[in-house]
């Protein structure tokens, strides 16, 4: 096992109805999460005592062995365990990597298992400890001609406990039970976030087109521009953190699961602007005649950060902080504060006020200073501290997608008042400065990873042979088996599936067979 978990989805593709199952197993709603493990049997080796049985179910993860300890029994030709010389008593046993959250067992039978009578066990201390089910309860039951096919479930909550090895004894009631199979679903703790702590930039800049030392400037202000169509974000900090040396870069973007974010910034002296820890609505930057105004509640302008998005053939990996602040006077500057869209896609933010279409934009974060009073001048050499709120702007999307790609970037702006002389506006040092600190960042993170998917959407003949299309998540290896009877199950060898970039894939079977074929696709 291992604390990344990959989930492995087996899609059946058949060219005939298949017949309905009246007894199935149920699928606990939590048990395609990360921290979800899964074990299933459903042709048994061993009927009586060692070496006993590992889960045969493709997609196994949770690992596990089940051991029939009472004699008579054995395996019938359809994979059970049958016992007509008394009653079976099967015990199973599973080791984690991590805790136990929850345990559900599931076990189908015919003929009846003493379902009263299940219990888990664990060791502490050197001493074994009983738990009865918290939930136990028959799920369906079909008529047969040897008996009743019941199917049962059992669970157990176990967070309360500090448990990584687990015993769960069930039997039957009487002799002549066929085991028919077994699923083991176990939720474990989830894995210890790792804490990551970055202390300089690996770039920054003051964002302003008459910085005449791009890269090298010990302090950034951050300050507005108020033009005739809106009020803009004008004078800006771009800082970013390289992040792969620390948190492996390359993973899908979801498989980074983000605690928090923490950044600070040192400010530096000669302020004259109130401090305001809290966002202001948009309509409080309108002109006062503007039928939407409302006054501000409170004094000053929030310091605001958003992500960074690049244009003119600049990305985050080739922008570097010496870059012109854009291609030509009057072209639109290479960096800019952005947002994520639920698209994916980078949404310039420079328009904070646009006074024909006013919209609130939610920024990461609003810098905060410990002890500092909300109206009072922003205390000079202070540390200021912005918590980021991941719901915002689509937040998380952004970080995640920058983790990836192994590299953060970052916009501190504010809406204060700017102009020659007029020192009412923020203003931070950089990783330039001699006298002052530089920004830092703290990132607590999980990785996990996600489970793979696969689709099959198209099946067709062509000149009499079947051809196979669908999609798969990530890049990963198909296999392919096929049978005429549902019994028995072909592998091809080495099949030569097609898959794109984009994750198309494609199969065509080389067999001009006539005969009713059916095929199962599945990942390796």
């Amino acid at each position: 096992m291992s604390l990344i978990r990959k989930s492995i989805i087996v899609t059946t593709f058949i060219l005939v109805l298949n017949q309905s199952h009246a007894v199935e197993f149920e699928v606990p709603a939590w048990a395609s999460g990360a921290d979800a493990e899964y074990s299933g049997w459903e042709s048994f080796s061993s009927g009586f005592g060692a070496p006993g049985n590992e889960p045969d179910v493709e997609g196994s993860d949770a690992g596990g062995l089940i051991t029939q300890n009472t004699p008579g029994g054995s395996v019938t030709g359809s994979g059970n365990i049958y016992n007509p010389a008394g009653a079976s008593m099967f015990i199973l046993t599973d080791t984690a990597e991590r805790n136990y959250q929850q345990v559900v067992l599931q076990a189908k039978s015919i003929g009846a298992l003493n379902a009263e009578a299940v219990t888990l066990s664990y060791e502490v201390d050197g001493e074994t400890l009983e738990m009865e089910p918290g939930e136990s309860r028959e799920i369906a039951r079909e008529a047969g001609g040897f008996g009743d096919t019941i199917l049962h479930l059992w669970s157990w909550d176990l967070s309360a406990v500090t448990v990584s090895e687990i015993q769960i004894v069930f039997a039957a009631q009487a002799s002549h039970l066929s085991l028919d199979a077994v699923r083991l679903d176990t939720l474990l703790q989830p894995v210890a976030a790792s804490i990551v702590h970055i202390d300089s930039p690996s770039m920054d800049r003051w964002n302003y087109f008459f910085n005449a030392t791009p890269g090298r400037r010990p302090k950034a202000s951050v300050f507005r521009a108020v033009e005739e169509d809106g009020v803009y974000r004008h004078g800006t900090y771009v800082f970013g953190f390289d992040t792969s040396d620390q948190i492996p870069a390359g993973h899908s973007p979801d498989s980074y699961q983000v605690e928090y974010i923490k950044i600070r910034l040192l400010t530096s002296s000669g302020f004259e602007t109130p401090y305001d820890p809290t966002y202001d609505p948009v309509v409080s930057s309108l002109p006062e005649d503007n039928a939407d105004y409302q006054a501000d509640t409170d004094p000053g302008r929030p310091i605001e950060i958003f992500g960074t998005g690049f244009r003119n053939e600049f990305t985050s990996q080739n922008w570097v902080e010496s870059a012109p602040y854009a291609p030509g006077p009057g072209s639109a500057p290479n960096v800019f504060p952005a947002v994520m869209n639920q698209a994916g896609d980078i949404v310039d933010v420079s328009l904070a006020v646009d006074y024909s279409d006013p919209k609130d934009l939610q920024p990461f974060a609003a810098g905060v200073i410990e002890d500092a009073i909300p109206g009072d001048l922003i205390p000079e050499e202070s540390w200021m501290y912005f918590d980021f709120d991941m719901d915002a702007s689509n937040a998380l999307a952004y970080i995640q997608q920058g983790l990836a790609d192994g590299r953060l970037m970052f916009t501190a702006t504010s809406l204060a008042s700017g102009g020659q002389g007029d020192r009412s506006y923020p203003e931070f040092h950089t990783a330039d400065s001699l006298l002052g600190e530089p920004p830092a960042i703290e990132i607590a993170y999980r990785m996990v990873e996600q489970p793979t998917t696969m689709t099959i959407s198209t099946l067709g003949r062509v000149e009499g042979h079947w051809t196979l299309s669908g999609t798969v998540s990530v890049s990963a290896a198909l296999g392919i088996r096929w049978t005429h009877d549902l019994v028995e199950w072909h592998e091809v060898t080495e099949p030569n599936i097609e898959i794109n970039g984009d994750g198309q894939w494609s199969w065509t079977d080389s067999d001009t067979d006539s005969k009713v074929k059916f095929f199962q696709v599945y990942i390796r």
